[in-house]
């Protein structure tokens, strides 16, 4: 189970952290946005349904 959490809890961090937005001003602004990578939520899902089935 401990590398399937590593692996389930990285590709979560990729799906919250997913790509940065930066302003037209670069960021000499210091601004920035992480937004979720929606791409991956539903592998995402599916990966902790399957983990939850086996760990019942």
């Amino acid at each position: 189970m401990d590398c399937e959490r590593i692996i389930v809890q990285s590709m979560d961090t990729s799906f919250r952290n997913g790509r940065m937005l930066i302003p037209k001003n670069g960021l000499d602004s210091g601004l920035f946005m992480l937004v979720p990578n929606f791409n991956l939520a539903d592998k995402i899902r599916e990966l902790y349904l399957e983990a939850i089935a086996r760990n019942e």
